[in-house]
C-alpha cells in the first residue's frame, strides 16, 4: 500500500512538473516571431505578412532579426543580431529599454505608446 501511495504521488509530481513547464514555454519570449502590426504612434499604421519580418529571441540572450528581401527597412531593428537582457516586463535590446507582454501567441513591444511612442505586435511562429 505505502509504495502505491509512494509511485502515484511520484506520478502526480512528474506530470505537475511537465504541466507547468509547458505553461511557462507558452509565455516565454525565446521563440521565433513575426511582426504583424506596427503603431509607430501619429504615424499610420504598418501591417505585415508572415515572414516578412522575424525575430528569435534565443536562450543566449541574443536576438536574431530576419527581414526578407521585399521589405525595404525595418521599423525597429534592420537585420542583424542583438543583445537583450530581461528585467520583469521590460527588455533591453542593445542599451534600448522597452515595455513588453505575452498574451498567449501575441507578443507585445512598445515604446510608450501613450506618448507617441511605437506598439509593435508579434504572432509566436509555431513549428
Amino acid at each position: 500500500m505505502k509504495n502505491m501511495f509512494l509511485i502515484l504521488s511520484i506520478f502526480f509530481l512528474i506530470t505537475g512538473c511537465s504541466e507547468e513547464e509547458a505553461k511557462q514555454q507558452e509565455t516565454s519570449i525565446y521563440n521565433k516571431w513575426n511582426l504583424v502590426k506596427f503603431e509607430p504612434g501619429l504615424s499610420p499604421t504598418e501591417t505585415f505578412s508572415e515572414g516578412e519580418i522575424t525575430w528569435f529571441f534565443q536562450q543566449e540572450n541574443k536576438l536574431n532579426v530576419e527581414i526578407d528581401n521585399s521589405i525595404s527597412s525595418s521599423p525597429i531593428k534592420p537585420n542583424g543580431v542583438y543583445q537583450f537582457s530581461l528585467s520583469g516586463n521590460s527588455i533591453s535590446i542593445e542599451n534600448m529599454e522597452y515595455d513588453f507582454s505575452i498574451n498567449e501567441d501575441i507578443l507585445i513591444i512598445s515604446d510608450d505608446p501613450f506618448s507617441d511612442g511605437f506598439k509593435a505586435t508579434f504572432s509566436k511562429i509555431i513549428e
